[in-house]
């Protein structure tokens, strides 16, 4: 079976709702096509098993037959432990990670064969790879005779595996590591219990991905506890917290001798997850003045004014985890949910740059996930700024999701701004969700798998794609003469080759695909959206690109800059000023990648200046903004809106991430030669 086989499949039985190909496609990361390729594969095995094959229900979606929901899930748990699923690179090595942290005793090659279920050769290539990641925790893969064990300090192991807990979350890793921390239901049970008791004492109550990660922690430390693989590590702290926690780790057997340094770590690891509520606020606390200073440095370099109150207090309970992740030398790696440095380059440099007070207060730098988790609070505002919440009746919606308050905020303001008239949104987790006997609202939108509850469920991605936003749509009649509105040729053609597909077999379905799209593509509305799209070569022409030979100073090449957009009457003098003034505040934030800067500023000039422009210099000999910040390639910037703001940055950053683009962008000799690639360079993202 196909990952992708697996994946679908834990879908359709997960969210027990109706699915477009076009949620399909998005779900899995791949094109339509293979969307349908996946569905082929599935159904051969639906029919494999005499199992009724996927249903598609015209205008609506596919679906499994529900009656089989439980016979379906017990034969993939079955394809799971035997290893028939064909397991991708990524998954395989933290499947091995997680095995050989798990085990005290060398494990045999032979027993990841299995596991695993690839070849002697594709094992050792993965361990190759297991051993690269384990040396940069201070850990060593140890091989004698083909048996494999990991050496080091039995703390710094359990942080290394709280990390992979996260990266592993949501994947088949998650079903097949059951298998290596064996605990039957009455023990799960008491860990349920336990972890509610501390809730409930400490009111410290997890999001439901922190609440997996503590589960599955304390479930992997008392495997290796009951391997004798015991902390040495002395126990620094003593709270309530603490005291709670040693009663639920003696309830599930961990011995007088050990429970101060077990207790100990299992509390530092829970006070370093996301809350899901705010937190109190206790007195004079400076990490509540930190947050205000934080956002307030975010308005300064975004020029946004945002609504302070709420946003402190959430700003202020996600610093009170992360203070904890970073003095415990956990940090996230690695945040899948949202890709904010890549799809909000400039929401996650202009955060970087505003919590550099919190890096300061901490003695140490954040990393890049942890930026990304913050940025996300900022996102969630920004998307309010200008919206009027309109009073007319509203659906009552739950918005359940497991990544924190951030996440959620996020998408429920981009919700409201979508549909200002239609939702009325409450967030709630999904362990309230579950609790709850009975639900007062007419729809649940949630990230996570639900229990269905005589309700209609809409599973949704956290970056909310077009898919989903139209999937809402189907739920809302009175969307049909509302201005939101969400048919791209790509949709209109999906929902075609629907139809298609279902009377006819398609010999040339890229061919088809590529003619469908072209045909509404061609439409007027399309015409004048695509007029309304600035591309890169639209804002920067050949004119405003200029070489520059000589040495010259940032502030220098600062008014250069400037001067490229006065003269061409984009922007006055004053801009230039303002552009110079924020790097005198805060430092050159601007950099967007090695030896580029991106100049710009909040615009406070007449109102006449209402078109978006860009310019660039090319300066033969790097410019020094301090000494850990030099450029020889400075944009400038000016745009009166905020959306054609990140649209240029957007288009910018995804040419400068591109190896190839980079090279030609650097080859380049003329502003012709440049003019010319960012014109195939903007007509080769608009044909993605």
């Amino acid at each position: 079976m196909l990952y992708r086989e697996y994946r679908l499949i834990k879908k359709f039985v997960n969210t027990n709702s109706l699915l477009t190909i076009a949620q399909i496609a998005d779900f899995l990361n791949v094109s339509a096509r293979t969307a349908y390729l996946t569905i082929n594969g599935v159904n051969d095995w639906l029919a494999a098993h005499d199992l009724a094959e996927i249903q598609n229900v015209r205008d609506c979606g596919y679906h499994l037959a529900p009656e089989n929901y439980d016979q379906v899930s017990q034969l993939l748990e079955s394809e799971v432990r035997q290893a028939n699923v064909d397991l991708p690179r990524t998954e395989r090595v933290m499947l091995i990670e997680f095995a050989v942290l798990c085990q005290a005793e060398p494990i045999s090659l032979q027993f990841l064969r299995s596991l695993t279920g690839v070849t002697t050769r594709t094992v050792q290539s993965d361990l190759a790879e297991v051993r690269k990641k384990l040396v940069s925790a201070k850990l060593k893969l140890l091989s004698v005779k083909q048996h494999f064990a990991v050496q080091g300090q039995e703390e710094e192991l359990r942080k290394y595996t709280l990390r992979l807990l996260n990266e592993i979350q949501d994947t088949i890793v998650q079903d097949k590591i059951a298998t290596l921390m064996p605990f039957d239901e009455k023990q799960r049970a008491k860990v349920e219990r336990g972890l509610l008791h501390l809730e409930q004492q400490t009111g410290h109550y997890l999001t439901d991905d922190s609440l997996f990660q503590v589960k599955q922690f304390i479930y992997f430390s008392l495997v290796r506890y009951r391997n004798h693989c015991y902390l040495t590590a002395k126990a620094d702290d003593v709270n309530a917290q603490r005291y709670h926690v040693a009663e639920l780790l003696a309830e599930l057997g961990v011995s007088q001798e050990h429970l101060a340094e077990e207790s100990s770590l299992l509390a530092k690891v829970i006070r370093s997850r996301q809350a899901s509520y705010p937190l109190k606020i206790q007195g004079s606390n400076e990490l509540y003045l930190l947050a205000g200073r934080i956002i307030k440095n975010f308005v300064a370099i975004s020029g946004v004014k945002l609504a302070n109150s709420s946003l402190q207090k959430q700003l202020y309970t996600h610093l009170i985890a992360a203070k904890h992740r970073v003095k415990y030398q956990i940090q996230f790696q690695n945040s899948e949910t949202i890709k904010v440095q890549k799809k909000y380059p400039e929401l996650y440099l202009m955060t970087k740059q505003s919590v550099k007070v919190f890096e300061e207060y901490l003695g140490a730098k954040l990393t890049t996930a942890e930026i990304e988790l913050i940025a996300l609070y900022f996102g969630g505002e920004l998307e309010k700024v200008n919206f009027v919440e309109q009073r007319a009746a509203k659906h009552r919606v739950l918005l359940v999701c497991g990544s924190g308050m951030g996440t959620s905020r996020f998408l429920q303001i981009r919700l409201e701004k979508l549909f200002p008239k239609q939702l009325e949104i409450q967030i709630v987790t999904k362990q309230s969700y579950e609790q709850a006997d009975q639900i007062e609202a007419e729809l649940v939108i949630t990230t996570l798998p639900l229990t269905e509850k005589n309700l209609p469920v809409i599973n949704i991605k956290a970056d909310l794609t077009e898919s989903d936003i139209q999937e809402i749509q189907k739920y809302l009649p009175s969307l049909a003469n509302s201005e939101v509105k969400h048919a791209s040729p790509y949709v209109k053609a999906t929902q075609v080759l629907d139809i298609v597909s279902e009377y006819a077999r398609v010999e040339n379905f890229p061919g088809l695909t590529a003619a469908l799209q072209s045909y509404f593509l061609d439409g007027p509305e399309n015409q004048a959206k695509a007029e309304r799209q600035l591309g890169l070569s639209d804002l920067l022409p050949t004119n405003r690109i200029v070489f520059k030979q000589g040495k010259y100073s940032w502030q220098e090449a600062v008014q250069l800059s400037g001067e490229l957009l006065e003269k061409d009457q984009v922007t006055e003098a004053k801009y230039t000023r303002l552009m110079q003034k924020q790097i005198e505040n805060y430092g050159p934030y601007m950099a967007i990648m090695p030896d580029v800067m991106l100049l710009h500023a909040k615009p406070e000039i007449s109102p006449q200046y209402k078109q978006p422009g860009m310019g660039l210099i090319y300066f033969q000999q790097p410019v020094s903004f301090n000494a850990q910040t030099k450029a020889r390639y400075i944009f400038s910037l000016y745009s009166p809106t905020m959306d054609l703001h990140v649209n240029a940055l957007t288009q910018l950053t995804e040419i400068l991430s591109n190896n190839k683009l980079v090279g030609q962008f650097k080859d380049a000799q003329t502003p012709e030669e440049l003019t010319r690639l960012f014109i195939q360079a903007t007509h080769r993202g608009e044909e993605k």
